[in-house]
């Protein structure tokens, strides 16, 4: 185990005196739904929600009696993908990569918010996952999880143990997110199966995809092959 793991492990040890926790760590590319996908975890019982984000050092913060503590990862997150003790469960989402890296982000002026670098970097770091068997890791559509909330709610709770209070339909009841993650979600809303493949009616998206295709292989063709998506270009 590397050493930034080890250090968290003792201190989450330290922190619990013997008693089981269970802890999860959401994780995804930026425009990938992460915000969404961490109101739904209010959705669930006896559960301390960090609603801001940040590294997975985090958790040694959380003083909660909760027996779940969950936090969000921050932007550089995919870059400590490895070094996250294995006690942490993992909770990554997955978009599709043309709605990603056409999606606008309203606290920022660029149009588009993910560059192709970063899309990269989160990509290696979900496929390190993925190739290493990592334990105590589920990953998500975001697709799935728009279109049909309740049985992916109902998929997290079997795969980590946890109890469910709510509908993740309902979700905005109890979750209370910050200022920022309101705008970073276009407000607090039930999840929009609209958004999802709305870069096929923007000329101007269609033009941006097609100028950074040869900067995005040949992860795309990974990410297409593992999670079912059309990447097919005329």
């Amino acid at each position: 185990m590397d050493t930034a793991a080890k250090d968290l492990s003792t201190l989450l040890r330290e922190q619990d005196g013997g008693r089981p926790r269970t802890r999860i760590f959401i994780m995804g590319c930026g425009r990938s739904g992460t915000w969404l996908l961490t109101g739904i975890m209010a959705t669930f019982n006896d559960v301390f929600l960090l609603a801001r984000e940040g590294p997975v050092q985090q958790f040694a913060e959380i003083k909660g009696e909760q027996s779940v503590h969950v936090a969000k990862r921050h932007f550089a997150a995919f870059r400590q993908a490895d070094v996250i003790p294995p006690e942490i469960g993992i909770l990554a989402i997955i978009r599709h990569p043309f709605d990603v890296l056409t999606s606008h982000h309203p606290a920022f002026e660029t149009k588009y918010h993910i560059l192709p670098r970063r899309w990269l970097g989160e990509m290696e770091a979900l496929r390190w996952l993925m190739e290493t068997r990592r334990p105590k890791t589920m990953i998500v559509r975001y697709e799935d999880l728009v279109v049909d909330p309740d049985r992916v709610q109902k998929s997290i709770a079997d795969f980590f143990g946890l109890g469910i209070r709510i509908s993740a339909r309902e979700y905005q009841r109890v979750f209370r997110p910050p200022d920022d993650a309101k705008e970073a979600m276009h407000g607090l809303r039930q999840p929009d199966v609209n958004s999802v493949g709305r870069w096929r009616n923007d000329p101007a998206d269609r033009d941006h995809i097609g100028a950074i295709l040869p900067d995005i292989q040949p992860m795309l063709g990974w990410v297409s092959m593992q999670f079912g998506y059309d990447v097919a270009w005329p």
